[in-house]
């Protein structure tokens, strides 16, 4: 999921070599990255990255994505639950 995000983030000019860090904030209406709603074919982009991977929506549901890590979960201020991986860094 996360080299599929990356590209997806990298090709719509999210991501780049100044700005490598993304949050995907995902309620059971929205989608919003980095603060933008999505809307049109980029809704559908990433929705279907979403579904693909059956991520659960939800009114606190989140990944923030990094160069080598990717959370997933539902996101309070000051609290976490959910799945974080961390991927091995590349020489």
């Amino acid at each position: 999921m996360h080299q599929e995000l990356k590209a997806a983030l990298s090709a719509d000019n999210i991501i780049n070599s100044e700005n490598i860090f993304a949050v995907i904030e995902f309620s059971s209406e929205t989608i919003r990255i980095n603060g933008e709603i999505l809307s049109g074919i980029r809704y559908e982009k990433y929705n279907q990255i979403i579904n693909k991977y059956e991520i659960k929506r939800g009114r606190n549901r989140m990944i923030q994505l990094s160069p080598h890590i990717i959370r997933i979960g539902n996101y309070e201020e000051g609290d976490f639950t959910g799945t974080i991986f961390t991927l091995p860094i590349e020489e």
